[in-house]
């Protein structure tokens, strides 16, 4: 989620509505399982779990999403928003951990919680990419597990944002390329659910 200041600099040339392009959500613990279908949950089903290395990562099937490790922890604190430098500054004196995590709040995860934030920093409105499920995407080799997977995390996100809220927030479901008749489909349903954006990873 990116942070804004609390209130415009005194003296500012600019005065005008912001357009955020670039926030982010948390996902809701059923997230990635409330419409996926069966038959590719032991493959391709995501989820945060202790692996037996001992780090708490999210997991694609039996696939560690490597750059997921150790973000959240096991009771679902995460780094602060809007305070990357200070963050890694604190990694690098190796009390990340202890000093800086927060637990994830109403604002991060439901639409009119977020509104009211947008509002107390004067933003007009805000495009909403995918939260952890972003590192995940590159796991999906499978075309038909790609499709299936993805049109299931569009579908939460319909049901938890909305693809356009209030023309405030635009959320931005996410298409694969890996079928082109499926991403049609993808598309398709899209836009017909109030998207104006949509999210493709690289190459498919």
């Amino acid at each position: 989620m990116t942070q804004a200041a609390d209130a415009p600099r005194a003296g500012s040339a600019y005065a005008g509505p912001i357009f955020d392009a670039d926030t982010h959500l948390y996902e809701t613990p059923d997230a990635f399982t409330r419409y996926l279908p069966e038959q590719f949950k032991a493959e391709y089903g995501v989820g945060y779990r202790r692996g037996e290395d001992g780090q708490f990562a999210l997991y694609v099937g039996p696939r560690k999403v490597e750059i997921s490790a150790e973000y959240m922890t096991e009771d679902f604190k995460i780094p602060p928003p809007g305070k990357l430098h200070e963050w890694l500054r604190a990694q690098k004196e190796g009390k990340a951990e202890i000093d800086m995590r927060v637990p994830i709040s109403a604002d991060m995860t439901d639409p009119v919680e977020r509104v009211k934030l947008l509002d107390r920093w004067n933003v007009r409105s805000s495009i909403l990419y995918a939260g952890n499920f972003v590192s995940a995407l590159s796991y999906f080799d499978d075309p038909a597990a790609a499709h299936a997977s993805f049109q299931a995390y569009n579908r939460w996100m319909k049901d938890q944002w909305g693809l356009n809220y209030a023309d405030r927030i635009f959320s931005c479901p996410i298409i694969t390329l890996a079928n082109v008749d499926k991403a049609c489909e993808q598309a398709r349903w899209a836009v017909e659910n109030g998207a104006r954006l949509v999210l493709m990873r690289w190459g498919r």
